[in-house]
């Protein structure tokens, strides 16, 4: 396994964490609210990881430079 996919898992198993506290606790809006903006970041560091893995993603410096 490569160290994409060994991080690609443990995000995968952060977000399956979130939603199970959420299912299984009550949560103010407060808290529901940031869950929920720390599985969007979470959903986009898998896009992010899974773009590297297939080698499509874009290179940090040329992201700089736009």
């Amino acid at each position: 396994m490569s160290s994409v996919e060994g991080i690609m898992n443990l995000v995968k198993q952060l977000k399956l964490d979130i939603a199970t506290e959420i299912k299984e606790h009550k949560v103010d809006a407060r808290s529901l609210r940031k869950l929920e903006e720390s599985v969007s970041y979470l959903d986009d560091m898998m896009n992010s990881l899974d773009q590297i893995k297939c080698g499509t993603g874009t290179n940090m410096k040329e992201k700089k430079n736009e």
